[in-house]
């Protein structure tokens, strides 16, 4: 395609200050004569224009979830408080990332690769000993250090990449807007899809990342990590782009010998009617009385009434559980 060419006016302000401030020329105020031409500014060339027919855009649906959970051509974040386990739910979607043939980058900000190798090889050992993922500590924050990861990840074949923690990662305040606009542009110039793990201002306000919004609306997918009353760990999808809501799941991550021996997530319904079995094996309850033994650690976010009732209404269908004079039991 030729690149054309076009005269450069520049602006210039009035020396008459007529009022309307800065003029293009020819101006009856910045020329000798209403017919002479302007000065010869030269010529600069311009961009080829890129834009094409909104139509000639697929309107094919858009592509499955990778693993399920991750959206695949933009980004993701996984929020939640710290200790609450996103480090070890990101192991294992890597380990499941791999298993479907993408190779990972994982950019580490916090500095802890012993973490990460130590985890992941006890959750799979073979997807260890590949050559699938490899570790980086960029030099700066992401939007100076996104040329360096790019090139990494195009010499070695990068399919996604998962960056820990977002936090440090913006290099600045992440409750700025300019910060999150500035971060999400650089996850979009590594050229692949990619992961960040966030963290939560406030531990009773888990709508967004860092409690904010900006956050919330340039990710395309959102999911949000939680310990609830009961014990649960709960994994919630935020944001969905493109695509319906997966609800709510808990995650389990079991440990031996310091070791991350397994990671696994079930839906949270299931969940909740497994502890109320545990509970009703002392005898038949009240749904209040249900809630509240469910309730009864001080950390975390209380389970809903709303999630009890549903349970157990499924444990009638199901029959795992009968209801007699307002009190619940198991069949």
């Amino acid at each position: 395609m030729a690149v054309t060419s076009t005269p450069y006016v520049p602006m210039e302000p009035c020396p008459q200050h007529c009022g309307s401030g800065w003029h293009l020329p020819p101006h009856p105020h910045l020329t000798r004569g209403r017919n002479e031409p302007p000065a010869d500014f030269g010529l600069v060339p311009l961009y080829p224009d890129r834009s094409v027919a909104l139509a000639s855009i697929s309107t094919d649906p858009a592509p499955p979830l990778f693993i399920e959970r991750l959206d695949p051509l933009g980004h993701t974040i996984l929020y939640g408080t710290g200790g609450v386990g996103k480090g070890a739910l990101a192991c294992w979607w890597i380990v499941q990332l791999v298993r479907d043939r993408h190779r990972v980058l994982v950019v580490d900000y916090e500095d802890h690769p012993e973490e990460w190798s130590r985890r992941i090889g006890s959750l799979d050992p073979d997807v260890h000993a590949s050559d699938m993922i490899r570790h980086l500590r960029p030099g700066g924050p992401l939007h100076q250090a996104a040329a360096e990861v790019r090139a990494s990840c195009d010499l070695h074949e990068t399919t996604y990449v998962v960056v820990d923690s977002a936090v440090m990662a913006c290099g600045n305040d992440p409750l700025k807007p300019e910060v999150a606009a500035e971060y999400t542009d650089a996850v979009i110039r590594l050229g692949r899809p990619a992961l960040s793990l966030a963290h939560v201002t406030k531990t009773d306000d888990m709508r967004y990342p860092f409690g904010s919004v900006f956050w919330h609306n340039l990710a395309r997918t959102t999911w949000g990590l939680q310990a609830d009353q009961s014990g649960a760990v709960v994994l919630s999808h935020r944001k969905h782009n493109n695509y319906a809501s997966l609800g709510r799941f808990q995650m389990v991550a079991t440990w031996a010998n310091d070791k991350l021996r397994e990671v696994y997530e079930k839906g949270y319904g299931q969940a909740i009617k497994e502890r109320i079995a545990e509970i009703l094996v002392a005898g038949p309850m009240t749904t209040s009385e249900i809630v509240e033994a469910l309730n009864d650690d001080d950390e975390g976010v209380p389970v809903k009434r709303n999630s009890v009732t549903h349970a157990l209404r499924r444990g009638i269908a199901d029959g795992g559980l009968t209801v007699r004079d307002d009190k619940w039991s198991l069949s």
